[in-house]
């Protein structure tokens, strides 16, 4: 008799446990849409959210973890508040607009603003010994320094595509281990690439601004 009544208590111990598993909340941080973005912009952190959800079966959707593949690439099409990010609405391949340009630049640390991320939007400026920026400075298009001299003010304005870090422990990262890419205007492209070369360019980060 007590042999029976402890396999009864020993099953219904099993079958509570496997009630209580089945409603273990197994929930998950997954990326979502924090503002409008238009098609083809850069996505920058202000963009995404975290949301908690359950991820369904056959949604593939983009956890909260992979934020950092996420940052620097474009949407393929205009992506809604609220609504839940997923691969497709991405390209890392979306041609550039027309007028800009792709160019890698070669940086130290002290070239490059702490926290920089893909997307951002910086001031390029000369840093070379003869060079004299002045932020003030605008072109006739109302663009700080675009079109100036490398002595008489700021590069261009340009938005981070890429960056790739030097190795963990690398003893050279302060020298100038760091990539960064930028898209800048054409205009300024060869002027820019000349600087980089010679090690006179740095990077200032702009503060974000809304998109309409």
């Amino acid at each position: 008799m007590l042999a029976a009544i402890g396999v009864l208590v020993v099953v219904g111990c099993a079958a509570l446990g496997a009630d209580v598993a089945a409603r273990v909340d197994h929930r998950a941080g997954y990326l979502s849409v924090a503002t409008y973005v238009p098609q083809g912009s850069v996505i920058v952190p202000g963009d995404l959210a975290v949301v908690s959800m359950t991820s369904a079966s056959g949604v593939n959707v983009i956890p909260a973890a992979d934020t950092p593949s996420v940052l620097g690439k474009r949407a393929s099409e205009p992506l809604e508040p609220g609504s839940i990010l997923v691969p497709s609405e991405l390209s890392g391949t979306l041609p550039l607009p027309d007028g800009d340009a792709l160019v890698g630049t070669s940086l130290s640390t002290d070239q490059v603003p702490a926290g920089l991320t893909p997307g951002a939007s910086v001031l390029v400026v000369p840093s070379g010994p003869n060079s004299s920026v002045s932020i003030g400075s605008s072109s006739p298009s109302g663009t700080p320094g675009v079109g100036s001299s490398a002595t008489d003010g700021p590069l261009t304005v340009g938005t981070v595509y890429a960056i790739v870090l030097p190795p963990a422990g690398d003893q050279t990262a302060s020298s100038g281990g760091e990539i960064v890419t930028l898209e800048v205007p054409k205009s300024a492209a060869a002027e820019v690439t000349a600087a980089s070369a010679a090690g006179d360019v740095s990077l200032a980060e702009l503060s974000a601004e809304g998109r309409s």
